[in-house]
């Protein structure tokens, strides 16, 4: 998708859409859709920002991070997120 930027940093992942001009709530949607069964099983959790979501272990915080930081989600997560996204812009 035009405008859309993955960002892998190893124990998360920020999906940025500052430059994304098309429906945001789809892609939204989208994002949900992908990660729902490991929001589902308390594997990860989606935090909004500005023009940004990012996809974090579903039981940490900065400061448990910061002690032992949790394996990472690995280029599987963003490859996977990549590929959906390709297909749904160009599936309509």
């Amino acid at each position: 998708m035009n405008g859309v930027v993955l960002e892998d940093k190893t124990h998360s992942l920020s999906i940025h859409f500052r430059e994304f001009e098309e429906d945001v709530p789809q892609l939204a949607r989208a994002v949900s859709h992908i990660v729902q069964s490991f929001i589902d099983d308390g594997y990860v959790r989606i935090n909004t920002g500005k023009k940004v979501f990012d996809i974090t272990p579903g039981s940490w915080n900065k400061g448990m991070r910061a002690m032992a930081p949790p394996p990472p989600l690995g280029i599987h997560s963003v490859t996977k997120c990549r590929s959906y996204l390709h297909r749904r812009r160009h599936d309509g």
